[in-house]
């Protein structure tokens, strides 16, 4: 886990000479990007996922549902929320980069 202040704490990281539309594009392509690779990166944990549910897999039993199956399907339920929780961090990543964006644009324009 890698952890970082709220705080900003930010140098300009922008390349000589770029131009405020270029800055723009940059920053809606970085949003692009992360978009990207969080669909790559959520498809892959569900496809690691779901192996190792069917590697694990308690067979079914007649009558009601054993301890093993119990704990199973609570396996399932903390790994499906794990991914929820994935998605939904990473898509607050993204809106972020792009209210930094527009919060800069609307500096650009005042």
């Amino acid at each position: 886990m890698v952890n970082h202040s709220h705080a900003l704490v930010a140098t300009s990281k922008r390349p000589e000479g770029m131009s405020d539309t270029e800055v723009a594009m940059r920053i809606h392509e970085i949003a692009h990007t992360i978009y990207h690779a969080k669909e790559e990166f959520l498809g892959k944990v569900d496809e690691l996922a779901q192996e190792a549910m069917g590697l694990a897999l308690v067979p079914r039993v007649n009558g009601n549902p054993s301890d093993a199956e119990m704990l199973q399907c609570d396996a399932y339920k903390l790994i499906r929320q794990g991914v929820e929780s994935a998605n939904t961090g990473l898509d607050a990543v993204k809106t972020g980069i792009e209210i930094a964006g527009r919060a800069y644009r609307m500096n650009k324009k005042a």
